[in-house]
């Protein structure tokens, strides 16, 4: 019992030593702040609106988030009859410095018959360029690649012909 006694004790003692078990040593002197003098700042600038109703908003702001791309395929003849188009977010350069689509944020994928394709998009205002790739089925390869980039203009349209 005298054993079982000493190695309970035994892991207080270390407890106590390895948490600094108190002492009387002198604490280091701590440095007192040093007064700044103030510097001169600008006034905090006045509110300009203070309701929503304050707001003021320049004639022809139409607080539109999206945009309508149309997408207009039409080839002829010499492409095959059963094509698969994917109109994606392009990717940023590549170190080969070739541009990609980003396969896995596409806004359509669709199949094409006869080479003839039109449909209107909703694309938000945070995108400002996309890549069109047809690829063919049989063999799979890509048949023909398109780039669009947003323009000033208000009709945005992405046009793949031959």
């Amino acid at each position: 019992m005298r054993n079982f006694k000493s190695w309970a004790i035994l892991p207080l003692l270390y407890t106590l030593v390895a948490c600094g078990g108190g002492g009387e040593e002198e604490a280091a002197p701590t440095a007192q702040p040093v007064a700044t003098p103030p510097t001169a700042s600008a006034p905090p600038p006045e509110p300009t609106s203070t309701s929503a109703s304050d707001i003021a908003v320049p004639s022809g702001f139409d607080f539109k988030t999206s945009d309508t791309l149309s997408v207009m395929v039409s080839l002829n003849s010499s492409y095959p009859d059963s094509l698969f188009l994917t109109v994606c977010h392009k990717q940023s350069s590549t170190t080969s410095g070739a541009n990609q689509s980003n396969y896995e944020d596409c806004l359509t994928r669709t199949r094409i018959a006869d080479g003839q394709f039109e449909a209107d998009l909703i694309i938000s205002n945070d995108v400002d360029e996309l890549i069109a790739t047809l690829w063919s089925f049989d063999p799979v390869q890509v048949v023909k690649t398109s780039e669009w980039q947003r323009t000033a203009s208000s009709t945005q349209q992405l046009l793949i012909a031959e």
